[in-house]
């Protein structure tokens, strides 16, 4: 009698935190909704002269995307330039690694925030940009059709 007690409440603590550890779980196709184009504060002042960067997020597979990140080319030459890959981390971050370091892609109200895991490594974002530009920042999805 006593073992099929302790079986029984073995088998309910089994059943609670398997409950319990779906809350935390990240959502099937959870990274769907980062997909598509973001762009900074300057693309909407594009036809001023602005300069502006883009963030596209595409899928690759179930489990990985692609990050590019380019900045105005059509009247001016690049400024910044980057391509990797992300993984989604949390329901609203994705990371993606570069020479070990983590770049991290947070997304809000669909304002995608772009900045390094650790502060110190703030001063990676710079590589990928020339003229004292930085990939770090705020970037607001559009539409484009």
């Amino acid at each position: 009698m006593k073992l099929n007690y302790v079986v029984f409440i073995l088998f309910i603590s089994f059943l609670f935190s398997a409950c319990n550890s779906e809350k935390n779980r990240l959502p099937e196709n959870g990274m769907d909704k980062f997909l598509g184009k973001y762009v900074s504060e300057g693309y909407f002042r594009h036809s001023d002269g602005y300069d502006w960067i883009s963030v596209l997020i595409s899928k690759k597979d179930d489990n990985t995307v692609y990050i590019s990140v380019k900045s105005r080319s059509d009247k001016k030459k690049p400024t910044c330039t980057f391509d990797g890959e992300g993984i989604m981390v949390e329901r609203n971050t994705l990371k993606s690694v570069f020479n070990e370091k983590v770049i991290l892609f947070d997304l809000e109200d669909e304002i995608l925030k772009v900045f390094m895991e650790k502060e110190k490594d703030g001063n990676l974002l710079y590589f990928f940009c020339s003229g004292g530009a930085t990939l770090e920042g705020r970037y607001k999805k559009i539409d484009e059709k």
